[in-house]
C-alpha cells in the first residue's frame, strides 16, 4: 500500500506539473508616469503625461472629484465654438479623450506643450495661464494634428491635500485651431 501511495502521488506531481515553474507574463503596455499631485507643477506635469501615455484614468485623475470636493468641474469653451458645447461635465471630458486616443497609433504619443505665461497662488486655490499647443500624430490626414491657444486653469486642493482642476477657460489664439474645437470634434 505505502509502494501504491508513493507512486500515485508521484504521478500526481508528475502529470499536473505542480512542482514546475510557469513562463513569465509579458509586463502590460500601460505606462505611466503619474504622481500624486501635491504641487500645482506635478498636477500639470501629470496632466502632460496623460496625454502622451495616452492613460484615461490619468487624465481624469487631475480633475476634481466631488467626493474629494465641494468643487464642481467647469470647462468654458473658446467664444468661437460655444454653441458646441452644453452641459459638458467629466464624462464629456473623458468620452473626448477616449476618441482622441483611438484614433493615434498605439506607438505615437500625443503632445501637449504647456507654457505658462502667468500664475497666482491664493492658498488652497490658483489661477493658472498658459499658451498650449496640442500635436496628435494620426494617419487621418484629415484630422488636424495641430491645436494652439491659451488656457486658464482655476486649481484647488481638495481634501486629500492634492491639487486638481475645477474650472478651465479655453481661448482662441488668432487663426488656430483651439482646444475647444478639438474637444467639440472628438466628443
Amino acid at each position: 500500500m505505502k509502494k501504491f501511495i508513493i507512486i500515485f502521488i508521484t504521478f500526481i506531481f508528475v502529470s499536473c506539473n505542480l512542482v514546475s515553474t510557469r513562463d513569465p507574463e509579458i509586463p502590460s503596455n500601460n505606462r505611466s508616469n503619474f504622481e500624486v499631485a501635491a504641487t500645482p507643477e506635478i498636477l500639470f506635469n501629470n496632466l502632460r503625461n496623460s496625454f502622451s501615455d495616452k492613460v484615461v484614468e490619468n487624465y481624469i485623475a487631475c480633475f476634481v472629484d466631488v467626493s474629494f470636493s465641494d468643487k464642481e468641474f467647469i470647462f468654458e469653451p473658446a467664444i468661437e465654438v460655444a454653441s458646441q458645447f452644453s452641459n459638458w461635465n467629466l464624462d464629456s471630458e473623458e468620452n473626448y479623450f477616449k476618441n482622441i486616443i483611438s484614433i493615434v497609433d498605439e506607438e505615437s504619443p500625443i503632445f501637449l506643450n504647456l507654457i505658462e505665461t502667468d500664475s497666482q497662488l491664493e492658498g488652497e486655490s490658483a489661477d493658472y495661464f498658459f499658451d498650449y499647443e496640442i500635436i496628435i500624430n494620426s494617419e487621418d490626414k484629415r484630422i488636424v494634428d495641430s491645436f494652439k491657444g491659451s488656457t486658464h486653469f482655476k486649481i484647488y486642493l481638495d481634501s486629500r491635500q492634492h491639487w486638481v482642476i475645477a474650472n478651465w477657460r479655453d481661448y482662441q489664439s488668432e487663426n488656430n485651431v483651439s482646444w475647444s474645437e478639438l474637444k467639440g470634434r472628438f466628443y
